[in-house]
């Protein structure tokens, strides 16, 4: 993962071919995801507000932000295989509202099982009472609305299910 990292910004090609630099990143944030407090810089980047690593909401601006590269270079696939690995985590990492936020309709079509998923999970959390080191119910509400914008049922299911297992 770093040695990617490090030949990427070694790499002598011209800095405007941006489309060189998308798919050893997609490849580095779906490493990170599969074990994030591993992630070579985590603990780094602190979000002020809250005192927690902001890693995962920066990757996930600078996901977001390549749709178009990611067209252009054909690695459009790998793009959403990084986006479902972040939102694989939602409901462990700090978010800043930024994935939510900046989903397109269609790449939460394209996550929505994974979205599902991860939801769950946190409702399961706070059902359970467990402590959290995030704000995991204004996450889960930020994504659950991304996943409303296409499964408004799924919703229903969410609200049912967090409601019958006495979350506020």
């Amino acid at each position: 993962m770093l040695s990617e990292l490090s030949e990427v910004l070694a790499s002598e090609r011209d800095p405007d071919d941006l489309t060189y630099f998308a798919k050893p990143t997609y490849e580095t944030v779906i490493a990170c995801a599969r074990d994030p407090k591993r992630a070579p810089w985590y603990d780094i980047l602190i979000e002020r507000k809250f005192s927690v690593d902001n890693t995962f909401a920066q990757l996930s601006l600078a996901v977001c932000d390549s749709d178009d590269l990611a067209r252009k270079k054909g690695t459009w696939e790998l793009r959403t295989e990084a986006f479902r690995a972040l939102v694989g985590i939602a409901d462990r990492e700090y978010f800043d509202e930024k994935l939510a936020d900046l989903l397109s309709k269609e790449m939460v079509e394209l996550s929505s099982t994974t979205f599902r998923e991860g939801v769950g999970r946190g409702v399961t959390q706070l059902a359970e009472r467990r402590r959290q080191r995030l704000d995991l119910t204004t996450q889960l509400v930020d994504f659950a609305a991304a996943v409303a914008t296409v499964d408004g049922p799924a919703i229903v299911q969410y609200s049912r299910a967090a409601d019958g297992a006495g979350v506020p």
